[in-house]
């Protein structure tokens, strides 16, 4: 009886990680293509250097305006200065913001951040012009290869992505409906003749 149970556990276990790993999906192998089709998000995007910024300070044109993201991660704003805005969201710079203007300046600033311009993504390999672009949300790898005049004639088909995330750089294999995100570096693979 007890084998007969055990039994029971062990096959209803097996078909538990069965059931599982087919829900997954299929695993590309070793090698493979893999479509990083995760949407961009401006809402939670890290606002990094060479951003451009657009700040309006309700009924204080003196204050809104374009602003730049320096190497450091700071803008420059009348009244207050350098802020720190590197790795904030838009919402975190208007708190920010909103509350260094509260400090001795503004009664109850109203303060409305977005970002304009994204820091560029980075094309290179088997590309006929290879630089850097600008970035646009929604923008596919194979967008970007179009922007980069198109593949070489020694081009391979074969697309490595590099993005940095939460301060670590990942390099993987992806196809062209890969969707990229600002400071994406994209490699186009050459043929092995």
């Amino acid at each position: 009886m007890h084998f007969l149970l055990s039994a029971r556990y062990t096959l209803a276990t097996a078909l538990l990680i069965l059931l599982t790993a087919c829900a997954a999906g299929p695993r590309p192998a070793d090698g493979a293509a893999t479509n990083m089709a995760e949407p961009f998000s401006a809402t939670n995007y890290a606002i990094a250097p060479t951003d451009t910024l657009r700040i309006d300070v309700y009924r204080e044109p003196d204050l809104s305006g374009e602003y730049y993201v320096d190497p450091s991660g700071t803008i420059n704003m009348p009244l207050l200065g350098r802020v720190s805005v590197g790795g904030e969201t838009v919402e975190t710079v208007e708190r920010k913001i909103a509350l260094a203007l509260a400090r001795g300046y503004l009664v109850d600033p109203d303060v409305r951040a977005s970002v304009i311009r994204f820091r560029p993504i980075f094309i290179g390999g088997e590309v006929n012009k290879p630089g850097a672009y600008p970035f646009t949300p929604g923008m596919t790898v194979q967008q970007a290869v179009v922007l980069a005049g198109g593949e070489t004639r020694f081009a391979a088909n074969r697309y490595y992505l590099q993005r940095e995330s939460r301060g670590a750089s990942e390099r993987v294999r992806v196809d062209g409906n890969s969707v990229l995100f600002p400071g994406d570096v994209i490699t186009i693979g050459e043929r092995v003749f």
